[in-house]
């Protein structure tokens, strides 16, 4: 015979033989699994398939119903898949093989059993039936799962788990082997298994007196009989306490096994494992977020993947439209991807979703969730990445479960968490109990750990008598829950409640997301720290903490005083009445009830807070920079709007626990001892104290109310009266009997004359009524035209009312300037924000009248601001919007500094000049790159480009089409950076670091950098201006520049000071700038130079002579000669040095202008043409400039009506052609020599200029082109860019149209004002181009 033949005997034989044997025995002696494997596998169909119904997925997939409820199919594990089934929860396994006859009798049973269990509730209060959403499931509340597995199909599976015969019922808990059943395999025996396991998995959950049972193939049972016999463990409690002990020492050896932690030695001797009760819930076993996305669901797909589900969703409600939205979806797509496979993510899109918003009862947007099961919590944080996936990976955990801890555990949680909630139980706590601690966990995710414990060490640590017992550890100080009844302890808002007013740490760190928690009806120490310096740091919250704990120790001694007190008062009524023998006093001596209420008295809190990262709050508020006065505490009541930051002898407080305790009872006492500061303005600080005062007497302010409600109706009614009593009539009796008496001929004249004029009184009612209505029309529209044309002529530049109304203001209210300054920034900046800004109308640059070309750029005007006036870039749009074609931001420096001390600004008023000496006041290259970076991203966002760093990135390129910095089209943006004053100006490598990091901060926002060498505040930085440390410091700022990330670079300029005019000086600066690369220059700063009075002669008063002594730099008309001169010595020498460079492509001779015929340009006058009077070299010797100065200032006369009238009869200047954008560069075989005249000077209309000097003709690239200059051994920064012609932006002393023209004439490309603005008001700008005009057609 075939050996297939052969086995399949075989096989029918071993069999028939096991099932005769079987038959016979009466203690159902079971098969092993080698002969069942040993069998073949084509017994008959109908048998496998009874046996292997050990649940309905067996037979149909289809769901049974139990007690009227659907069951799903039983689990059917899998060989390769079992460990990863069955590794969370515990596991009653049935092993079968389909051929066995005792699994085809059990196989009822077993499914009943399951039936049951699945559908029976843990807490028979419970009314929701969904046992796959609510959490009063069996599978959810005991973790305790049935499954089959069938050994023929996987006997691997089932030999390595010790399968010896079937059926076998293992218990596995975490895949590891519990135990095995070993009792009579019948409903009461397999019941009684599992009740023993779930009480101890719950202790105290199971009832007393046992379960009724059901029959096996039963589909229904009455869950509301009793059982016929009771289990044995109910009968006798110690036997079931003994149950219940008995299988932790069985699970204890499987976690002991899985785990190395070391017991408690203080604990008993014997390991003790916290019963399943205790462990986190079932996780969800399918992975989740595996695509690392954010999902978007609808209300059919939330409904099944979050509602339904128990698995944890992160998700966003939120409405395209919302530009909030749109800032966060950046984020919240990278969290998705940093969640992968932990945390499922996903939104709703309430536009599409409307129902389920509604539903979710979404306030706002974006509004964001945490769910898990049936619950949810809010979202109420900041929206930064790591916020969100900080506060993510804390729900995920916390929404586990409460986590069971012992001593050893808790210890070293406290030196992780500030504040930890313990939970104390023990083996009478209920299921309710539990499940009213486990529905605290979401509530607390972000604010503090909750944990649970039966540990007897930590019972006797914090002294607890009672159970269950809630209490929170903060730094190791317990406080207490002191509701102890069954019902508050399980009232979730009760105890909600008590938690969130003590789960703040002793000293929080004061964030966005808990200031108002922190702040409000507190007194608050805030100590402003500083991260950066580390050990400061660390020592500093250290004395804040002891000084809390001080703080903390002395209030409760005094509450403990207080009640004293009064414990001992009411001894002494109750002892004085048994003396008098007064029955009645001594009951009410009795009766007297101690109760101190501390909410009552006004809290004190403790906080720290970062005062780097919001120094901006911290200096507008609190008036403190902590990188120049350190470390600082303040006192707050925040509540009033008030604050105290020094104590009693004057000095500020410090975070010393001495410093904080001496001044702490001082601002407590009521009223305080110590002056308070307000936060707010003046008008806001009366309206608090006003509503403080209401607050204080409420009955003194409800009868005001009432006189002010009582007074209004009366006068309503006397004007009502006195309309009525015009109406018809000869006489106005009201009602009064008088000597007219009523009767006779008056009463009847009276009376006729009333009814008669009835008719005539309506019509003339009518017609005043319709009077009065076209009156009040005609008011209204006055009214609104009024507003409407008010709101023009204010906010036009070239109304008179800034220069009139609102400067005299400024300097009335605020005698400081720097204070007026200040408060002029601060109140353009609002006006900004709403719209309601000084702006030029009527936009006369679009003529391209005043055009000039810069760097490439077509500027709108020659006109800019000097730096000064935004130190902080808080206006520059405002300024832009004023009509300047350059704003200039800054001096910022690399580091925050406070500049000199206060007073520092002072104005010369009979001069319009200033002295200052800032000082270079900063906040820092990082806070004006914050302000410059957030100005670029909100203007990406307008543009459609998004507002995260790839939309910047498009900006800065370019894309926009308009200049990265100034994103105005016509108009430049630059700024102005220096080095700290704690730099040391010998030490060029740490200079040069200064410049370069203030470079790679701000460059790629701007259009052009500004080094500044040249403020006279600040120590040794004018020495930066000889010619090797410039030329090194210079080369720096270049290399810095160029490497900015956005395709065309900043262009570089050095700002120089008028004081160094000597000729070495000079021409060591022009050399530093070709040397290095550098672009151009600015010509002048404030001079340490007080020139004369003008006019000529004029005498200053005392007090201005006095101010002239202050040291600091000088700023104002008189400087305007010396600024004329240098522009000129500059753009000479400059020159110069570029025509004295090798050429690179065309060095023809007739390219290179002659500077001695240049030297006497011609002038066209009206009719004839005259020669211009000679023009003479520039000073160069300080005698000569002082002579030049003076000269200059003679032409300078005063303002008056015969000097107006003179001046308009003068032929003045228009800009020169080389300004002009439309002029297009001449080739070099186009180009004129500069000996004959040009083709445009031969077309010249009248009045035009020719050449104001021999540096008009010669630098216009327009007429000869530049040549290329030879690079420099020491430049590295050389390239074709130096080759161009340098710019020169002049600045000092212009106030006017024509010293603007002036100056450009001169051989400046840009006329920069500061001082101007000061005197002449937002408006200065829009007055010096309109001078410009008037000039130029007055020139024509």
């Amino acid at each position: 015979m075939r050996p297939a033949k052969i086995r399949g005997f075989l096989s029918l034989f071993v069999f028939a033989s096991t099932y005769a044997s079987a038959a016979t025995d009466k203690q159902h002696q079971l098969n092993t699994v080698e002969d069942v494997l040993s069998e073949s596998k084509g017994g008959p169909m109908d048998a496998g398939a009874k046996a292997g119904a050990t649940n309905s997925e067996a037979v149909s997939d289809q769901n049974t119903v139990f007690n009227d409820m659907e069951v799903p199919p039983m689990k059917e594990l899998t060989g390769p898949d079992m460990e990863k089934d069955i590794s969370k929860g515990y596991w009653f396994i049935k092993h079968y093989s389909p051929y066995c006859h005792h699994c085809q009798a059990i196989a009822p049973t077993w499914q009943t059993l399951y039936e049951y269990y699945y559908t029976s509730k843990p807490v028979s209060s419970s009314k929701n039936k969904d046992t796959k959403t609510s959490l009063n499931s069996f599978d959810r509340y005991y973790d305790f799962h049935f499954a089959s597995i069938d050994c023929i199909a996987f006997g691997d599976a089932c030999s390595a788990h010790d399968v010896s015969a079937f059926p076998t019922f293992s218990l596995y808990k975490d895949s590891k082997f519990v135990k095995k059943f070993e009792g009579h395999k019948d409903m009461a025996g397999l019941t009684a298994f599992v009740e023993e396991t779930l009480e101890s998995v719950r202790p105290g959950s199971r009832p007393t007196e046992g379960v009724k049972l059901p029959e096996a193939g039963a589909n229904a049972v009455d869950t509301g009989l009793k059982p016929v016999a009771q289990a044995k463990k109910d009968k006798d409690v110690a036997a079931g306490k003994a149950a219940g002990e008995k299988h932790k020492e069985a699970a204890s050896k499987v976690d002991a096994s899985a785990s190395a932690a070391k017991p408690d030695a203080t604990e008993t001797a014997k390991t003790k494992v916290p019963p399943k009760s205790l462990t986190k819930p079932k996780k969800p076993s399918t992975t989740a977020n595996p695509a690392g996305a954010s999902v978007a669901l609808s209300q059919e797909s939330f409904q099944r993947l979050v509602t339904n589900t128990q698995d944890p969703w992160f998700v966003k409600f939120y409405a395209p439209w919302c530009h909030h939205c749109q800032a966060l979806a950046p984020s919240w797509q990278q969290m998705a991807k940093e969640l992968q496979g932990k945390l499922n993510i996903g939104e709703v899109n309430c536009d599409v979703e409307v129902r389920l918003c509604k539903d979710v009862r979404v306030k706002g947007y974006p509004t964001i969730h945490f769910f898990r099961g049936g619950e949810r919590v809010e979202y109420e944080g900041l929206r930064g990445l790591g916020d969100l996936v900080s506060y993510a990976k804390k729900a995920l955990d916390v929404g586990m479960g409460v986590d069971y801890v012992d001593a050893a555990a808790f210890k070293d949680l406290e030196e992780t968490e500030e504040v930890i909630f313990l939970y104390f139980f023990d083996h009478a706590t209920t299921s309710e109990d539990f499940e009213a601690l486990e529905r605290l966990t979401l509530s607390l995710v972000g604010h503090a750990k909750l944990v649970k414990t039966d540990s007897k060490v930590l019972a006797e640590r914090f002294k607890i008598s009672t159970w269950p017992r809630l209490l929170v550890s903060r730094d190791g100080r317990p406080s207490y829950y002191n509701a102890l009844s069954p019902a508050d302890m399980r009232d979730f808002r009760q105890v909600l409640g008590w938690m969130q007013s003590v789960w703040l740490p002793l000293v929080p760190e004061l964030t966005a997301s808990n200031s108002k928690e922190i702040m409000t009806r507190k007194f608050v120490v805030l100590g402003i720290l500083s991260r950066d310096r580390a050990d400061e740091f660390v020592l500093d919250k250290r004395e804040i903490k002891n000084a809390a704990l001080d703080w903390m120790e002395k209030q409760t001694h005094a509450f403990q005083l207080e009640r004293q007190e009064l414990r001992d008062s009411k001894q002494l009524r109750i002892e004085e009445a048994e003396d008098r023998a007064d029955q009645r006093a001594l009951r009410n001596a009795k009766s007297i009830r101690i109760d101190i209420a501390e909410d009552d008295k006004k809290q004190v809190g403790f906080a720290w807070v970062d005062g780097v990262f919001w120094d901006r709050w911290i200096r507008t508020t609190y008036g403190i920079n902590v990188a120049i006065d350190g470390e600082r505490v303040v006192i707050i009541d925040e509540d009033n709007h008030r604050y105290w930051d020094h104590t009693v002898s004057g000095a500020p407080i410090v975070p010393s626990r001495t410093s904080i305790l001496e001044t702490l009872p001082k601002v407590v006492s009521n009223p305080p001892q110590l002056s308070a500061k307000s936060t707010t303005g003046s008008i806001k600080h009366v309206l608090f104290q006003a509503r403080g005062g209401m607050a204080s007497h409420p009955i003194v302010t409800l009868v005001l109310i009432i006189l002010v409600v009582a007074g209004a109706y009366w006068g309503k009614g006397r004007i009502r009266k006195t309309k009525g009593n015009t109406g018809g009539g000869f006489f106005h009796l009201d009602g009064k009997e008088g000597w007219l008496g009523g009767n006779g001929l008056y009463q009847l004249r009276f009376q006729s004359t009333t009814s008669t004029s009835t008719v005539p009184s309506t019509a003339s009612r009518d017609a005043r009524s319709l009077f009065t209505r076209l009156k009040n029309i005609f008011l209204g529209t006055t009214i609104g035209f009024s507003l409407i044309l008010g709101y023009y002529y204010v906010t036009d530049t070239r109304a008179s009312i800034h220069e009139w109304l609102v400067i005299p203001c400024l300097r009335h209210f605020y005698p400081d300037a720097e204070d007026a300054h200040d408060f002029g920034n601060r109140a353009l900046k609002a006006l900004y924000s709403f719209g309601f800004h000084p702006r030029e109308r009527g936009y006369n640059d679009a003529k391209g009248d005043l055009a000039v070309e810069v760097f490439g750029h077509t500027l709108q005007n020659p006109i800019g601001t000097s730096g000064g006036i935004d130190k902080h870039c808080d206006i520059p749009d405002a300024l832009l919007a004023a009509g300047a074609a350059i704003v200039e931001i800054g001096g910022v420096t690399a580091e925050p500094q406070h500049g000199n001390e206060k007073p520092r600004v002072w104005r010369i008023p009979s001069q319009n000049a200033l002295v200052n000496r800032y000082g270079l006041n900063s906040e820092g290259a990082d806070h004006v790159a914050m302000r410059l970076r957030q100005r670029v991203r909100e203007f990406a966002y307008h543009m459609g480009f998004g507002i995260d760093e790839e939309a910047e990135q498009r900006v800065l390129d370019g894309e926009a089409g308009v200049p990265p910095g100034s994103l105005q089209e016509g108009k430049l943006v630059a700024v102005q950076v220096a080095k700290n004053k704690w730099t040391s100006e010998s030490d060029i490598e740490a200079t040069k670091r200064d410049y370069v990091y203030c470079v790679d901060s701000l460059a790629k926002y701007a259009d052009i950098v500004v080094v500044n060498v040249s403020s006279p505040n600040t120590p040794g930085l004018r020495g930066l201006q000889k010619t090797k440390p410039l030329t090194d410091i210079l080369t720096a700022v270049v290399g810095a520049a160029r490497k900015v990330k956005r395709k065309t670079p900043p262009a570089v300029m050095v700002k120089i000071s008028p004081d160094e005019d000597g000729e070495d000086d000079v021409r060591g600066i022009c050399d530093a700038v070709w040397d290095s690369g550098v672009d151009g220059l600015i010509v002048g700063n404030t001079t340490k130079r007080r020139p004369d009075p003008l006019p000529s002669g004029y005498i200053l008063s005392q007090q201005e002579q006095r101010l002239l002594l202050e040291q600091g730099g000088y700023s104002g008309p008189q400087t305007f000669g010396r600024t004329v001169a240098l522009v000129k010595r500059y753009r000479k020498i400059l020159d110069d040095r570029s025509y004295s460079m090798p050429k690179s492509n065309d060095s023809s001779p007739s390219s290179a202008p002659s500077a001695k015929k240049a030297e006497t340009p011609t002038f066209s006058t009206i009719g004839t043409a005259v020669q211009a009077p000679e023009v003479t070299q520039p000073p160069t010797t300080d005698k000569e400039i002082e002579e030049t100065v003076k000269r200059d200032a003679q032409h300078l006369k005063p303002n008056t009506p015969e000097a107006d009238a003179e001046s308009k009869n003068q032929s003045l200047f228009r800009i020169p052609e080389r300004h002009k954008s439309s002029s297009s560069p001449s080739t070099p075989d186009e180009s004129p020599s500069p000996t004959a005249p040009s083709p445009s000077t031969s077309t010249e209309k009248p009045h035009q200029l020719a050449a104001s000097s021999s540096t008009d003709t010669t630098s216009s690239p327009s007429s000869s082109p530049c040549s290329d200059p030879s690079p420099s051994p020491n430049n590295k920064n050389n390239n074709n860019n130096n080759n161009k012609r340098k710019i020169i932006f002049a600045s000092g002393g212009i106030t006017t149209g024509a010293q603007a023209l002036e100056v450009l004439t001169a051989g400046a490309d840009v006329a920069q004002v500061y001082t101007a603005l000061v005197y002449g008001g937002i408006g200065t700008i829009s007055k010096i181009k309109e001078g410009m005009r008037e000039e130029l057609r007055r020139g024509r």
